[in-house]
Parts: C-alpha cells; structure tokens; sequence
C-alpha cells in the first residue's frame, strides 16, 4: 500500500526511519535522500513506502500501532453523523432549557487517554500549565491508551459540551450556616465558576444553628447543597456533610480537582493507585477526622477557660484547662503540623496531593486557616503549612467567595474570627 502525503520528514528523524522509508518526488521521479526531502517545498507530495513505514512504527514506536489499529477499526469521522447530532442537540439542549448558561469560550479543554503511554499526561499537563494558567485549561481522562478517541467518542462528545456551556442546575442552592465550615463550599463553587443561589441561615444567640434548617435536613446542620436534575421529573437531592459535597460537586463539576487515581497499567488493581490519589483520598477525610476534632476541643477548652465563673471557681477552671492544652492539645498539634510540614516538603508540587489544586485543598483550607498563629501553626516553626494556608487564601476564587458572602450579608468573618 502506498500513499501520498503532504509533509517533510523531521531533522531528528531516526536512522531506522531514514532506511524504512522510500521516497520520491513525484514530479519528476528522482529518489532523494533527507537532506533533499527537508530542502523540499512544503507543497511538494512526498510519496512514502507505507509498508516500510508501519514495519518501522511496529518495531520502533509500538503506541502507534495501537492507534492506527483504532482509527482503522472505529474511524474515520465521516460517517459519524450521528455523534456531530447529539453533540448539537446536548447543545441546544442546555442553552434553550438554561438560560443563564453562557458558552465558556476562555478555557482549553485537553483528554487524555488514562493508559497512553505515548502522551503522558503529566508532563504534557506541566508543559501546557507554562503556557496557560490553570484556571484557562481544563483535564479530563477516558479509559484506553494512545488509541482513546474513537472507542470513547461518546464520553468525549459529553465532555465536550460539558465544557463548552458552563454547567447550571436548576433550583442549585447552597444552604450556608454564618461563622461556619461553609464558606471554603463557596469557594469550591466559585472556583468551578458553578453558578449557584446562596442561602444564609443566622445562628441563635446561644450559637446553635438556625432551627430551619432542619426543614432541609433531619440533622439540622450547614454546609447543604441541593441540586435538582434537569429531568424534572426527578426528586431534588440534598448533600449533607462538606467531604460528601465536596466529592459531589468535583465528581460532576470538577473532574480536574481529582487526580489521576491509577498508575500507567495497574488499572483497578489493588495497590495500583497513584501517590497524588492516595493523598487526595487520605487528605479529604483528614481534615475532619483527625485535624478537624482537635481543633475543635481547643475551642471548647479555650471558651471553657474564659468563661465567665464565680472568681473562686476560676483558678480550678484555668488549671482543668491548662493542664488539658499541656497534655493534649499542644503534643497533638506539634503532632499534626509536624505530618503536613512533612507532606509538603514530599508533594510532587506546591499542594498537599502535588502540583495540582484539588478538593483536598480546599477541605484543609477551614483547619489550617484556623490554626494559623493561634495554636502552635506559625510561620517560623512550619514555614512550608504557613506558606501554603497563604496561598490557598491567595487564590481568586477563594477571594470572589469571601465577596460573595459580604454582598449577601453585609459583613464576613474569617476563620480566626470564628474559633
């Protein structure tokens, strides 16, 4: 089989390759060698000894194969009317049933195949992310190797169109609790540029929460989110719990917010997860169970300490309280702060799961912001956490979510203020 192409052959082009391929002008039919071919108009057909060429690819770039086999057995585009079709009518679908959607035309969306061996995601991500700034681009993964595109055309058309028009669900609410964990569920949203309705609940004056929202949920507590389908015909659903929300929202909004879970070929295989996904999964329950729960009995031991008591009382309150901060709190921060100074100086980047931004980020934002300068967490003893807490609190979408709460309330306390 033989074929006519409209290229030139690259400078670095393999000995192997040189002797594989047969080529000629097809003008005048004289055999030339690589340096006649790169002198050689682009315009110029090049004729190429296609059988030579794939016996080549074959022994030398064994991804290609796989690729070519793909396209040969699932392509070309034509006669894939019917994906342009569904493509067009998800399209029109979300435009016309949502308005307030508007197409996201300021972001690269880049899909990979999760076993490609030939483009490696991570190093093709590093050298898009010195080009475009990460809130421009979007990732996302399919399941195949170097050949993905067309035994995934569907998933990809989804994806696409998912890109395209910003996602908007109808009746989405955020059900905010003031002097809350809510806040960094805004900045998640805010950092997706999901657009949502934001409800905010005042406390009771003994601090307890706002008793209407157990009309939303039987617990009574903030963060909630309610989303409701775009089938109409089905329930709204509420998510209670932040890691839950969190894991939700980046689930269908936000795939580039979790990392890549398995390593190149150990597919759904025990122990075959990433360093970056293991993180990511240890880090989102972190922060609640373990971090999460200390934090808080300082906060009931700091308020019991300051309590306003019968002066004789006092000194038995402040010792009670002294000697827990000295035996448990203290050790357990040194503890703690001691592990993610650790995990940091390890991560493959400047985030706590590597390079990347992800929900675990943002679920460590509302304890570490906390704990800044105020229980142990300073930025002489554990410069690398300090550093980090800080930039977190330096993102735009963190800020536009600190906004967000003072025009629907007219005023914001930060974490520290909180606890």
């Amino acid at each position: 089989m033989r074929t006519m192409v409209e290229a030139i052959l690259g400078v670095n082009a393999d000995e192997p390759m040189q002797k594989a391929l047969v080529t000629k002008v097809k003008d005048n039919g004289s055999h030339l060698g690589q340096d006649q071919i790169l002198q050689a108009e682009p315009s110029e057909p090049i004729e190429f000894d296609m059988g030579a060429l794939l016996q080549w690819q074959y022994e030398f770039n064994e991804g290609h194969v796989y690729a070519l086999y793909d396209t040969i057995r699932h392509g070309p585009s034509v006669g894939q009317e019917h994906l342009w079709s569904r493509f067009a009518g998800l399209m029109t679908e979300k435009v016309q049933s949502q308005p307030r959607n508007t197409l996201s035309r300021t972001k690269l969306i880049v899909v990979f195949g999760a076993d490609d061996d030939v483009v490696v995601r991570a190093e093709a991500k590093e050298d898009i992310l010195e080009i475009l700034p990460d809130d421009k681009v979007d990732f996302a993964r399919v399941p195949g190797s170097h050949g993905f595109v067309y035994p995934n055309s569907n998933q990809i058309v989804d994806i696409i169109a998912h890109a395209w028009v910003i996602p908007y669900i109808k009746q989405q609410s955020l059900e905010k609790l003031d002097r809350s964990r809510s806040q960094r569920i805004l900045w998640l949203l805010e950092e997706l540029e999901v657009p949502y309705e934001l409800k905010v609940y005042k406390r009771q004056p003994d601090g307890n929460a706002d008793p209407r929202l157990r009309e939303i949920h039987p617990l009574g507590k903030s963060p909630l989110i309610t989303v409701q389908p775009e089938d109409e015909s089905l329930p709204a659903r509420t998510i209670a719990e932040s890691a839950a929300i969190v894991e939700y929202v980046c689930d269908h909004f936000g795939q580039h917010l979790i990392p890549q879970r398995w390593q190149e070929g150990q597919n759904k295989k025990v122990a075959g997860e990433t360093e970056e996904w293991m993180r990511y999964r240890h880090f989102m329950h972190y922060s609640e169970g373990s971090l999460m729960s200390v934090l808080m009995t300082a906060m009931i031991i700091m308020r019991i300490r300051d309590a306003p008591v019968p002066f004789f009382i006092k000194p038995i309150v402040k010792g009670i309280a002294g000697k827990v901060q000295s035996s448990y709190l203290e050790p357990n921060f040194e503890t703690h702060y001691s592990f993610l100074e650790n995990q940091l100086s390890t991560s493959s980047g400047d985030y706590l799961c590597g390079k990347d931004l992800t929900g675990a980020d943002i679920m460590m934002q509302f304890p570490l912001e906390g704990s800044m300068d105020t229980t142990g967490l300073t930025k002489d003893k554990y410069p690398k956490t300090y550093a980090y807490v800080s930039s977190l609190m330096e993102r735009e979408a963190y800020k536009k979510s600190i906004e967000r709460v003072k025009k629907e309330t007219g005023s914001y306390q930060s974490v520290k203020e909180l606890l």
